[in-house]
């Protein structure tokens, strides 16, 4: 993961959601990255602050039609919120006028078309009413994009707004992985005087790994195929097998592993070994499971594995 995260780009906030982390460990080194969060509950809340990413960092973009939540998060200091709603931004402002603060937020819109700029005049209405909430400190936008991003009706939208006295400081953006040019939102963050969020897929994206029991394994003259605990079907070969002992070592689904003397082809898997799969890539270190523990280490591979 270290690996796969890019350098950091200026004006450009790489943002990760909580509710798609598997756990804490890898919050807490996506936040040793630099990476913002953004977390939809109060538990998502608590995760992301126990990985020890500091609430200016956490967004907070669910709906919480209680309060509760939103409350927890003002008490903690979060650093933004997306607002869905024209009333959640009213019921937000109340809340922390209650606690002597304002609250940091951005509004969640379309984009309008930039031909025909329907929809730029509601928005910028909607966006001046909640800016005049004392409670409220409305500092920007935040879009979801399907396919591209137009720049020129985002320009717009951010010149009408600023023409009538409102603050634009920030634009979060989602979308497909690798739907967003970070040089083209740099030059364009520098240029127009704000920041931009992304969320960062790409950090993610073919660094994790799967531990899993075969329950069944299909054999044919031509291939076979293995079924395990996590509903997956491999075709192909499965290069990391259980070993008889009391440890195991596995190497992932790849064409090459740099130890062969622990190499297994797909005849060798057997109903309720475990493996591990990591397709596409070779090379990543051995996965050892003693009993509770599960660790990383590429050096201790013991003789009674191997044999």
């Amino acid at each position: 993961m270290r690996a796969a995260a890019p350098p950091a780009v200026p004006g450009v906030h790489r943002i990760v959601r909580v509710r798609s982390i598997p756990g804490t460990a890898v919050l807490r080194l996506l936040a040793s990255q630099g990476v913002d969060a953004d977390v939809s509950s109060g538990a998502e809340m608590r995760r992301a602050l126990a990985a020890g990413i500091a609430p200016s960092a956490i967004g907070f973009s669910g709906v919480a039609r209680n309060g509760v939540a939103l409350a927890a998060a003002l008490d903690v200091g979060i650093g933004r919120f997306t607002l869905e709603l024209e009333e959640e931004g009213r019921l937000l402002s109340a809340l922390a006028l209650a606690r002597g603060t304002r609250a940091s937020a951005l509004l969640r819109v379309a984009l309008p078309d930039s031909h025909s700029g329907i929809g730029l005049a509601a928005i910028c209405a909607v966006y001046g009413r909640l800016s005049g909430l004392a409670g409220l400190e409305l500092q920007g936008l935040a879009i979801h994009v399907d396919a591209f991003l137009d720049f020129d009706a985002l320009r717009r939208l951010i010149a009408r707004l600023r023409a009538g006295g409102h603050r634009v400081d920030r634009v979060d953006l989602k979308g497909p992985p690798g739907i967003f040019n970070e040089a083209a939102l740099r030059a364009r963050a520098h240029s127009w005087r704000l920041a931009f969020g992304v969320e960062a897929a790409d950090i993610l994206a073919g660094t994790g790994i799967l531990l899993a029991r075969v329950l069944q394994v299909e054999r044919t003259p031509l291939h076979a195929r293995v079924l395990v605990d996590a509903a997956v079907v491999l075709p192909g070969r499965v290069r990391a097998v259980q070993p008889r002992g009391q440890h195991v070592i596995a190497r992932v689904v790849g064409l090459g592993s740099p130890d062969r003397s622990i190499e297994a082809g797909s005849e060798a898997v057997q109903r309720g070994d475990l493996v591990v799969l990591h397709p596409g890539q070779s090379g990543v270190p051995q996965l050892l499971v003693d009993g509770s523990r599960c660790e990383f280490d590429g050096d201790r591979l013991l003789g009674s594995a191997r044999a």
